[in-house]
């Protein structure tokens, strides 16, 4: 999965910012070989980023950075992949 660090720069944690960088053009090149029902580009709502979107202002600077206008719940994960 990815995340907001593929976009905004995080000091001291390169390692992850760059994992996650990969991971969306991975996604975005993904994007384009499969029907757009099987693929989101959306932020996911979970504990490790309630601060980004808990807030009306914090949720509001989350969405420019979100390619769809999109917060997800985790529950939405299953249901993007063939079973």
């Amino acid at each position: 999965m990815s995340s907001v660090h593929q976009e905004i720069p995080w000091a001291g944690h390169a390692n992850y910012a760059a994992s996650k960088g990969g991971v969306m053009q991975m996604m975005r090149s993904v994007a384009q070989e499969v029907p757009r029902q099987r693929h989101c580009a959306c932020a996911i709502r979970t504990p490790i980023n309630r601060p980004a979107w808990e807030t009306r202002e914090a949720y509001e600077s989350l969405i420019t950075v979100v390619p769809y206008k999109h917060i997800g719940e985790p529950d939405d994960i299953p249901s993007l992949w063939p079973r």
